[in-house]
């Protein structure tokens, strides 16, 4: 009941305070909420089997997610050389991907081993590969949010960092792919 109220009230704002691309300012405002709380409000049902509440899954998660990111990174360093999507991202690599790969695919096996998470190996390998195709797509969506709006930075919370936003762009990206996953072949 509050989420939609919430956008009722940004729109009496922008009537009484807007000062120009107040339509534009609201669009921005749904957007970030579906982009970025939707998925966090998934991450609840991501950690719940039958009524067992599960936090392994999240911290797993966010341990593929770091660890495809950091053999992207590794990779792309040592063996980069074919641009993944150059328009949007010119250092991100298909050598990095493929490294981004295969460093989560070998982090899944240490899960299987992770406390409350009930998942198989089969599962955190299925899992890897959904974060390692959709976590990096989901940073060349950030990146191409900052394009477009000219900003280096999603935000200044974290400096150093790129903002929030970088430090979570794969998470909150593949969290509906993995949630889908997992309520399919896991939570049955």
């Amino acid at each position: 009941m509050l989420y939609p109220a919430l956008y009722f009230i940004i729109f009496t704002l922008a009537l009484f305070f807007g000062k120009g691309h107040s339509i534009e300012n609201m669009g921005y405002f749904a957007m970030a909420t579906v982009y970025i709380g939707v998925p966090f409000a998934i991450l609840l049902w991501v950690s719940m089997d039958s009524q067992v509440y599960l936090p392994g899954r999240i911290a797993g998660l966010l341990f593929l997610t770091w660890a495809n990111d950091t053999g992207a990174y590794i990779s792309g360093k040592l063996f980069g050389k074919y641009p993944l999507m150059k328009r949007i991202s010119p250092k991100k690599t298909w050598e990095g991907f493929i490294g981004g790969l295969i460093f989560a695919i070998i982090f899944a096996f240490a899960l299987t081993y992770m406390p409350y998470t009930n998942l198989q190996i089969t599962h955190w390998c299925v899992l890897a590969l959904i974060i390692s195709v959709f976590g990096p797509i989901g940073d060349l969506v950030e990146s191409l949010l900052k394009r477009e709006k000219q900003a280096k930075d999603s935000g200044s919370l974290l400096p150093g960092h790129g903002g929030f936003l970088d430090r979570f762009d794969a998470f909150i990206f593949h969290l509906p792919f993995c949630a889908i996953y997992l309520f399919w072949f896991v939570n049955k």
